[in-house]
């Protein structure tokens, strides 16, 4: 996702808007809850938003986030001074294999040409869990026609590279992570996976 995209996203004001994303983001929360972890990467965090959240429910967790976005880093670094912001590239993750107990990317993989790079990276430096999020098509489309955004691409962001339904990208996921749960906060689908090799 583009810094000005999720900044806005998160900055809005809008009440639907608002209403979503604490949907979203209470999904995230639920899923990782009971999970027992004290390292988490959040890879394409942005300005860390959900590193934020997830550091206000875990104090005592190490959470790294990182993100190629330099301008997206150092809002990051000023608004949420606890998170350990770093540059770093989903498809070359700067760590060790099995570095994190969880690896949370949100929004990210939908905006690459190559996704199984990146989940092959993620799956790399996971040792227990990942969390994934993107857009649930068609209905991210669908909402975005519903508010008059991106009519001539019928609804369709222009960055966007993939576009996946729930068993598409379920089936994608799970050639990489156990399936653990998958849940639909409208628009956007979110698939947690733990690796084999625990």
């Amino acid at each position: 996702m583009s810094v000005c995209g999720n900044w806005q996203k998160y900055q809005s004001r809008n009440p639907l808007q608002r209403l979503l994303l604490r949907n979203f983001l209470n999904t995230v929360m639920a899923l990782t809850r009971s999970l027992q972890t004290s390292t988490v990467l959040d890879a394409g965090c942005a300005e860390g938003f959900v590193s934020q959240r997830l550091l206000e429910e875990r104090s005592d967790t190490l959470i790294v986030g990182i993100d190629v976005d330099m301008e997206a880093l150092a809002r990051g670094r000023e608004l949420h001074p606890a998170v350990m912001f770093k540059p770093g590239d989903v498809n070359a993750l700067p760590f060790a294999d099995r570095s994190f107990d969880l690896v949370i990317c949100n929004e990210v993989l939908e905006h690459l040409a190559h996704p199984e790079l990146a989940l092959s990276e993620l799956q790399r430096v996971t040792r227990h869990y990942c969390l994934i999020s993107v857009p649930h098509e068609p209905l991210f489309r669908l909402s975005n026609l519903l508010r008059g955004k991106n009519l001539s691409r019928l609804g369709d962001d222009e960055d966007h590279w993939q576009h996946w339904g729930a068993l598409a990208f379920r089936r994608l996921a799970s050639r990489y992570f156990h399936p653990l749960a998958s849940r639909y906060p409208f628009p956007w689908q979110v698939f947690l996976g733990a690796v084999d090799h625990w």
